[in-house]
């Protein structure tokens, strides 16, 4: 759920740090980025779920989330803030 909610986030910041340039491109890198990410944390809490520790999957899953949204809102700076680089000038 936490990856579908990312999508339409990741897409907007995509358009607005790439501008009119290789927005595929830049898709194709954040879903290449994020896929080892997702398959680790599919796999760990399934495994979690089997033992029996629901709660700790599932309050893993809320720290990495929370660790995730304080990374950016704190480190990633806001492309609408800062003056547009031209390379044809």
């Amino acid at each position: 759920m936490a990856n579908g909610a990312f999508m339409p986030a990741a897409m907007n910041m995509v358009y607005d740090f790439s501008g009119d340039k290789n927005n595929k491109l830049y898709m194709a890198l954040i879903d290449s980025i994020l896929a080892p990410f997702v398959l680790f944390f599919i796999f760990l809490t399934s495994i979690l779920t089997e033992w029996g520790y629901l709660l700790t999957a599932l309050s893993g899953i809320g720290v990495s989330l929370l660790i995730g949204l304080l990374i950016l809102i704190l480190f990633v700076k806001d492309p609408g803030l800062f003056p547009k680089f031209n390379a044809d000038t």
